[in-house]
């Protein structure tokens, strides 16, 4: 509201999955056709990415437009950037990335889970749940709790926020296993010596160039750590000194940059917006 308040143009994007998005005009959110719509991981939502930009653009007349995203809106972003043959950076002016995300630890789950991931959640769509929070997410807590009782007290307490694909989960779930940044593997396999065997291709984040870019990371990130960000964002091609601006939170987390009322922060996006 502060930016709309300010005179820009503000348009707050959305992903395949949420409650605005199951009017698909082939699939079902439930149902028979449930698994082809609920078939998508983080590199398929880079695709909704580039869709809002263009439609925006569409709407604005504006060649470019500068993109905010917080973690997972960075991720997909990073995603649609780094595609071989992406032409996204021909439509940014800048892009403000709030606590990036190029790999999400494992800390949102306990590491347990991560050790049983094979026999657990890689499973979850062979028995019919694809979505987690979804249409039918009272039944398929059911169905967890039943076939995968192990980690059915993560689950079943899981009720609020906007439905997104199980397979987005194993995908996120497989690069933090691997701690590599990833596309998802349909063959994934992660027994003893063959321990991340079929892995997804990996993502070069030097292909992402050619657009300025404002980093803003948290020093205490337990999601998208402070080293992953380094890591990555030190490989982004800065060829034509495209600008790369870093800028460090201090000892704050992940849900630092949620807070608007920060009047440190709001400046300095006010600063990476007027450049």
């Amino acid at each position: 509201m502060q930016l709309a308040d300010a005179g820009y143009d503000v348009f707050v994007g959305n992903n395949r999955g949420t409650d605005h998005s199951q009017n698909h005009l082939t699939f079902a959110a439930d149902g028979d056709t449930a698994y082809q719509y609920w078939d998508f991981t983080y590199l398929d939502m880079a695709k909704d990415v580039e869709a809002n930009v263009q439609v925006i653009k569409e709407l604005t007349g504006e060649d470019k437009i500068t993109y905010i995203g917080y973690s997972q809106g960075t991720a997909q972003m990073f995603y649609a950037l780094a595609k071989e043959g992406s032409t996204m950076n021909e439509s940014l002016k800048r892009v403000i990335a709030l606590a990036p995300c190029f790999i999400m630890r494992q800390h949102l789950m306990a590491s347990w889970m991560y050790d049983w991931y094979d026999e657990t959640i890689a499973k979850f769509r062979d028995h019919g749940v694809h979505a987690l929070r979804g249409p039918n997410w009272e039944q398929d807590k059911d169905t967890i709790c039943a076939q995968f009782p192990l980690v059915c007290p993560y689950f079943k307490f899981i009720s609020s926020g906007e439905a997104t694909s199980v397979k987005s989960l194993q995908h996120w779930m497989q690069n933090a296993i691997v701690d590599e940044w990833r596309e998802f593997s349909e063959d994934w396999v992660t027994e003893d010596e063959e321990y991340g065997q079929n892995k997804g291709q990996m993502i070069d984040p030097s292909k992402i160039q050619g657009v300025p870019m404002s980093f803003f990371v948290a020093s205490m990130d337990e999601i998208c750590s402070y080293s992953d960000a380094e890591s990555h964002i030190a490989a982004i091609n800065t060829e034509g000194n495209i600008e790369k601006t870093w800028i460090r939170t201090g000892w704050s987390g992940h849900g630092y940059f949620a807070d608007t009322s920060d009047d440190w922060l709001m400046s300095r996006i006010w600063d990476e917006l007027e450049k």
